[in-house]
């Protein structure tokens, strides 16, 4: 938010760029200065840490690295995303850092964060993270190329970059890594084989979002559920994280319940929201509420995937998120309250109705 605020100040975004770019470039330097006698092996350790949806978009590029380079891979990653990158990619080694090991609301990263990175004396790393907090995991711990995407602020720290898109769609951010790289691949060959499914009437529903905004509301899902019940089994789910206790809300306590959950089901109804894509990459059929945020950036790819959104003149139609952030900055959200229950119940029907026809 703060960033947000310093971007719209052209002269304080101009100042400010400039003095972190010079530390970023300082940190560089320092990390060739003081590991110039350290002896590197021939690996490439990619560095992956992002929430459950995000790290489902990073799979064409994490399996571009696998399919192109003979040299031994590592992928770090959050130990929260651990088990989804082993189902994606089984013989891949992985590594990971937990969230307590940073600072500052976990983006600083500590001693021992850095120390996970150190030991792996990586020659390249590709770092497809492009935040502050991927840049203070890699400060001071030894590499001779530093490769990734990254806004103008943290640009000066990499050997080779690429400005951070705003368009068209949140692979295509990470996927320009590799099109530093190489310019002629194409994402689409490198996108995961899908599972298949047929729609039985097993409906999962999954209320929450990665913030408020994004989210429909937990009692409009409820009463969603209830109209549904009249032709479909379904079934209302939660992260253990979560602070709510609704009996007609079952919680999950890890992400192997997540997956077994959406296995057993054939849509997933929900907010733009990780469980939409984990959905979308078992091959079931999806149906995602859009308010704050742009379906044409953030949605699944393929012809399962539906999305339902309200016509609200500030809902954003060009970029990823609205004008207000996101709507971290909206006081009313009337983009996703402006849905009623009815609208969306309706809308629902008409998709089912398409996936039965296909």
């Amino acid at each position: 938010m703060l960033l947000y605020r310093i971007s719209n100040n052209r002269f304080l975004d101009a100042v400010i760029g400039k003095t972190v770019n010079a530390a970023m470039y300082l940190l560089r330097v320092l990390n060739r200065f003081i590991y110039s006698g350290k002896k590197y092996n021939n690996t490439l350790t990619i560095i992956s840490l992002h929430k459950l949806g995000d790290s489902i978009l990073t799979f064409p590029t994490v399996n571009y690295f696998i399919q192109n380079h003979q040299r031994p891979i590592t992928l770090l990653c959050w130990d929260s995303t651990v088990t989804l990158y082993k189902f994606a990619f089984p013989n891949l080694e992985i590594d990971s850092v937990k969230k307590s090991e940073f600072l500052w609301g976990t983006r600083i990263a500590s001693k021992n964060a850095r120390k996970v990175l150190r030991s792996k004396s990586s020659e390249t790393i590709i770092d497809i993270t492009g935040s502050i907090v991927s840049v203070s995991l890699v400060s001071l711990t030894g590499y001779r190329k530093l490769i990734g995407f990254s806004n103008h602020y943290l640009k000066s720290i990499y050997d080779e970059w690429v400005t951070e898109r705003s368009i068209p769609h949140l692979r295509d951010k990470y996927f320009d890594v590799v099109r530093l790289i190489d310019s002629t691949a194409e994402i689409d060959n490198f996108v995961l084989k899908k599972e298949s499914t047929n729609f039985k009437g097993r409906i999962l529903i999954h209320p929450f979002g990665g913030w408020a905004a994004k989210e429909w509301g937990i009692n409009n899902f409820i009463a969603l559920a209830k109209r549904l019940k009249t032709n479909y089994e379904v079934k209302l789910i939660a992260e253990n994280s979560e602070s709510i206790k609704d009996e007609r809300i079952t919680k999950l306590k890890t992400i192997d319940d997540l997956f077994y959950e959406i296995r057993e089901h054939d849509l997933l109804i929900g907010n733009d929201s990780g469980p939409i894509h984990l959905a979308d990459m078992l091959g079931k059929f999806t149906i995602a509420i859009y308010g704050p945020t742009n379906p044409n950036y953030c949605k699944p790819y393929g012809e399962n995937n539906f999305e339902i959104f309200g016509n609200a003149e500030c809902r954003p139609t060009t970029e990823n998120y609205c004008y207000l952030m996101g709507g971290l900055l909206c006081d009313d959200h009337k983009c996703m309250n402006q849905l009623s229950v009815d609208e969306v119940y309706n809308q629902i029907c008409k998709i089912i109705e398409k996936i039965n026809a296909s």
